[in-house]
């Protein structure tokens, strides 16, 4: 299963949660890119 894939069943499930379609799309950019990212604590404040 692609990266895209995984995505999109991903915002499939969280927008079944209720899950703010505009988090998930930054959550799923923020993921794609992890390697590079500083500071993972942006993507744990897209989960609250």
């Amino acid at each position: 299963m692609t990266f895209e894939e995984c995505a999109e069943k991903a915002r499939r499930c969280a927008q079944f949660a209720g899950f703010s379609a505009e988090k998930m799309d930054m959550l799923v950019e923020h993921i794609n890119r992890l390697e590079q990212l500083e500071d993972v604590s942006v993507i744990l404040e897209l989960l609250k």
